[in-house]
């Protein structure tokens, strides 16, 4: 073993050197005498330094070392070679080392691939991985490089790497959420758990356990692949199988949700799911969590409500009959049958009930009606008719009425907002109008006279638009039309139109004609006329008039009455004889003479 040397410097070109040796070789010796007599071959300086990652490192975890060797001498380290001697408990893990090859042997024998370090230089660095064991403990790595040239320090060619292996710890955390606070019997309802790694481990066979209590009915899980669950009375198991390995969560990883899908009840209550999340792994801070849902009994009531109608052709006329047709349903969303169902429906000004009809309907007043069967989940009513009529002043464009109806029944409604319903009617105006004929029933022929179309409204609106058409037979003559007051007429042929824009009920009024009878004898003959109007009419029966007219032949008939004035006549009195003439034909005479042959004198 060498012990020491010690080297002097004499004269130029002379070395002397006083070696105490004890057991040395004399090639040793031989060595270091070339390495003081050559500078290049003393200055390779190999020098080793280590680290790891990540110390402390967890049990079963890889830990990496870093294995860096440079030359601090001037000449190049040659045929370099790294032997790494490791603790038992430690499992090489075989990698791709760069720039070095590397062999499993006993240790870890690493030789460089480029053969040399130069002087000042560095080897690539050299990377090898390690299992660490299942306890906690403390191993290391001893890393030593040589080279084909005598290193003078090797005592830097060596270094140890300490490495502390703790127990393995994942934080797990677990939230548990319900899909909401509250809910009423029956009603769907799920629970949501969430399970995270914080790490620093990973965490292996990852299980949920919990239990559910309370009003809960389960009815399946919503998990995805990554989770095996199964359900048994009120109690859950999920194991995770997914990660890599199977069954393992990684530290700072999400699993995916878990889904416990469930109805509310059977009971009122609180129905709740708490869990734990546990692994393979410690655990520093146990992972649980619990969430609950406040669960209500149903509310025993019902959903009613109402459509209604107008039946029939609009607008309606004034006084008319028309139909307003209700129908009351009770919501499939109810929670019960529905009794002693009331209409209430409020008729407007100028509306009035004339009759009702619908089986099990009953109304009173304007109109209140009730309805003697029960509506069932889902079911509606008969429908319930309200024949009226609508009785107010219609003005001439007509008018809009809205009725309004609510229906209830003796159950409570938390839905008030469908139990009304509306419908519009549109009204328009009526006026009775009539027409009638006023003239001679027969005229001479060839004579003038006079014929009168008397108007009316009979009401109860004003009438507008007005027209009278007359239509006078062939052969009688138009002389004059005189329409009167608000009468706009005009002849055309045989046919006469007289207009006028409104007539107020209770009015009447005339339009006159003068006309010629034919020349020669016929009849009767009708002279016909009707009346119209833009407003409605309900009575069409006195719309239209007639008159037939006779025309007889020209007579000259003249008739003589011959009266005295004293009778009996005293002897020897004067008395006078009064002769009245009488034209009783269909023409005029003039030159009339009257002859009276007196009596001779007894």
């Amino acid at each position: 073993m060498l012990k020491g040397i010690r080297v002097n410097q004499g004269r130029l070109g002379t070395w002397r050197a006083r070696v105490r040796r004890a057991g040395m070789a004399w090639w040793t010796l031989c060595l270091l005498c070339l390495a003081a007599a050559s500078p290049a071959l003393a200055q390779v300086d190999l020098v080793v330094t280590t680290s790891d990652s990540p110390d402390p490192v967890v049990v079963n975890q890889q830990v990496e070392y870093s294995i860096n060797i440079g030359n601090l001498g001037g000449g190049t380290a040659t045929s370099v070679t790294a032997d790494v001697f490791f603790s038992p408990t430690l499992s090489y893990v075989p990698q791709a080392t760069p720039g070095w090859t590397c062999i499993l042997d006993g240790g870890v024998g690493c030789t460089l691939d480029s053969g040399a370090i130069v002087g000042g230089g560095n080897a690539p660095v050299l990377s090898l991985r390690f299992a660490a064991p299942a306890t906690p403990q403390s191993v290391q790595i001893s890393a030593t490089a040589s080279s084909a040239i005598t290193d003078l320090n090797p005592t830097n060619n060596t270094s140890v790497q300490p490495t502390q292996v703790i127990a393995g710890t994942a934080d797990l955390n677990l939230s548990v959420a319900a899909s909401s606070s509250g809910a009423t019997v029956g009603d769907p309802v799920s629970f949501t758990l969430n399970v995270g790694n914080a790490g620093p481990g990973s965490a292996a066979s990852l299980q949920v356990d919990g239990s559910l209590s309370g009003s809960f009915i389960f009815s399946s899980f919503g998990a995805s692949p990554a989770w095996s669950c199964s359900h048994s009375s009120g109690s859950i198991g999920c194991t995770y199988i997914g990660g890599a390995p199977s069954g393992t969560l990684a530290s700072g990883i999400n699993a995916a949700p878990i889904v416990v899908i469930g109805i509310a009840g059977p009971a009122a209550g609180t129905a709740q799911l708490s869990a734990t999340a546990t692994s393979a792994i410690t655990d520093p801070t146990p992972a649980s969590g619990s969430a609950s849902i406040n669960v209500t009994a149903p509310v025993i009531s019902v959903d009613l409500s109402l459509s209604k109608s107008v039946v029939g052709v609009q607008p309606v006329p004034r006084g008319e009959p028309f139909t307003f047709r209700l129908v009351a349903s009770n919501s499939s969303a109810s929670s019960q049958t529905a009794s002693e169902v009331l209409v209430n429906d409020t008729l407007p000004a100028g509306i009035s009930l004339q009759s009702f009809s619908g089986a099990g309907w009953s109304c009173s007043g304007a109109a209140v009606c009730s309805y003697a069967p029960t509506l069932g989940i889902g079911q509606s009513s008969v429908p319930l008719d309200l024949v009226v009529t609508y009785d107010d002043p219609v003005p001439s464009g007509g008018t809009m009425v809205t009725n309004v109806a609510q229906v209830s029944a003796a159950e409570p409604d938390p839905n008030p907002g469908n139990n009304a319903a509306s419908a519009d009617a549109s009204i328009r105006a009526s006026a009775d109008l009539g027409l009638q004929w006023t003239g001679p029933a027969s005229v001479s022929a060839g004579a003038s006279f006079n014929v009168d179309l008397s108007a009316s409204n009979a009401g109860p609106d004003t009438g507008t638009d007005v027209t009278v058409n007359a239509t006078i037979a062939n052969g009688f003559a138009i002389d004059v039309v005189s329409g009167g007051a608000d009468w706009s007429c005009l002849a055309s042929g045989q046919s006469i139109t007289c207009q006028r824009p409104t007539m107020p009920p209770g009015s009447g009024s005339v339009v006159s004609l003068a006309l010629t009878a034919p020349a020669g004898e016929s009849g009767p003959i009708t002279q016909f006329a009707e009346i119209s109007a833009t407003s409605f009419d309900a009575v069409s029966i006195n719309d239209s008039a007639s008159l037939p007219i006779s025309v007889s032949s020209a007579s000259g008939a003249l008739s003589l009455l011959k009266t005295d004035t004293i009778d009996p006549v005293p002897v020897n009195a004067e008395f006078e004889y009064e002769l009245t003439v009488t034209n009783e034909g269909g023409i005029a005479h003039s030159g009339v003479t009257v002859t009276d042959s007196m009596p001779a004198c007894q």
